[in-house]
């Protein structure tokens, strides 16, 4: 009954940023944060990475995210939709989530 509450890009991205910052007000550094959804209805994950305040390069913010979920999805070769317009939000195929999570948290480390 309350499965889809998180399903939603922005309601899992908002959650994320803040369980993220909550998290760093115990750090001294900043860490990167991933949270995952499971999507019954469609066999899949959506997952969302985020650093909670966004990394400043050059007066623009900065989520390097996009390019690391697009990277682990071809080394791990899962099945993935990558399409939407925030590029830190991807969603991964239930049968490739594990698998996709481990390379990427050796290729975002």
């Amino acid at each position: 009954p309350n499965d889809y509450y998180f399903t939603n890009e922005l309601t899992l991205s908002k959650l994320g940023l803040f369980m993220c910052t909550a998290l760093q007000n115990n750090r001294k550094k900043d860490k990167p944060f991933v949270i995952c959804a499971e999507v019954k209805a469609k066999g899949t994950f959506l997952i969302c990475g985020t650093y909670g305040r966004e990394r400043l390069t050059n007066r623009v913010q900065k989520n390097d995210f996009g390019t690391s979920f697009s990277e682990a999805a071809r080394s791990a070769r899962a099945r993935v939709k990558h399409d939407g317009f925030e590029r830190s939000v991807i969603e991964v195929s239930a049968d490739n989530v594990q698998r996709f999570l481990e390379v990427l948290s050796y290729i975002h480390l």
